[in-house]
């Protein structure tokens, strides 16, 4: 899970820095089911590549041309299968976030008028959230097995 929240947090800096709305990179049903089924598959494949998710997935990614490749064959579809794979990642680590909420800091948050939550979001297109969060039951189950991968 850190590596997830390290990922995520690059992600989350770059997209701040660089776009004011969040563009969709229309991710399918399809792409999210096939991440949570295949996500730890995925991770070994990225690892033995020795393509760390420390990085943000970007063009100056060493290994674009090989994850694409680790992607679209675990059914991550084209185009821009790095970007959607990245979303899944985001989105993926929100749902956990409020998974893990609890009533009492759910609370004090809006108390102390701070949506944390909220502000992730802003960096994701809404379509695309919906689209992982309508499978956040599987999208959970995979963050788990990754969780208990190492």
């Amino acid at each position: 899970m850190r590596k997830l929240i390290a990922f995520v947090a690059a992600v989350f800096v770059s997209a701040m820095l660089f776009a004011q709305t969040a563009p969709s990179v229309n991710l399918k049903d399809s792409d999210v089911k096939n991440w949570a089924k295949n996500c730890v598959s995925i991770q070994k494949e990225l690892d033995k590549l020795g393509i760390d998710d420390d990085y943000t997935y970007t063009e100056a990614i060493a290994g674009k041309a090989e994850a694409e490749k680790v992607l679209e064959k675990n059914g991550i579809s084209g185009p821009n299968p790095i970007d959607k794979y990245a979303t899944i990642l985001q989105c993926a680590a929100i749902l956990k976030a409020e998974a893990e909420m609890d009533e009492e800091t759910i609370a004090m948050m809006k108390f102390m008028k701070v949506d944390p939550i909220g502000d992730l979001k802003k960096n994701i297109n809404s379509k695309d959230y919906n689209v992982v969060s309508s499978n956040s039951k599987a999208v959970l189950k995979a963050v788990d097995a990754l969780d208990n991968m190492d």
